[in-house]
């Protein structure tokens, strides 16, 4: 069922209200606007199931990641993800679990997650709890802290 809804925040940036809003799991915002942006100067964490599933695709470790602290995150190369090529994800089947929840993010100050504003989309979608605890499971694993309300 569509049904209409105010678009919020996004109208200040001339948005329309929009008719359907799509999971945090859905690319279909990003293909219909030809959006890449969240994979320019990325700064995506990496779990050890993320590692894991793109060394099962051929791939070095030292080919996709760097550390930085003792947390591995997505390489850049030219300002954009390794993986991004004329737009589109190499891996997109098996990207990391950060890529594929995005624009759902944790601040660790609030204690809360929410969407991305600086995602050009974020006002076309929505989470739901499940994506929550996932998300708040993957900052605890790669911190190695606990995240209240983690599950």
């Amino acid at each position: 069922m569509t049904r209409r809804i105010n678009a919020g925040a996004g109208e200040e940036r001339g948005e329309r209200c929009i008719r359907q809003r799509y999971p945090v799991t859905s690319s279909l915002p990003c293909q219909i606007s030809k959006c890449s942006l969240c994979c320019h100067n990325t700064e995506m964490v990496l779990c050890d199931a993320d590692v894991k599933r793109i060394e099962s695709l051929g791939y070095k470790r030292e080919e996709f990641c760097v550390e930085v602290d003792g947390v591995l995150y997505l390489k850049n190369v030219n300002s954009a993800c390794v993986f991004l090529r004329n737009g589109l994800c190499k891996i997109y089947e098996y990207r990391p679990m950060g890529c594929a929840l995005y624009p759902l993010i944790y601040d660790p100050e609030l204690n809360i997650c929410l969407l991305d504003h600086d995602c050009p989309n974020y006002y076309m979608f929505y989470f739901e709890e499940v994506h929550e605890k996932t998300i708040r499971k993957l900052v605890a694993e790669v911190f190695g802290e606990k995240v209240n309300g983690n599950a």
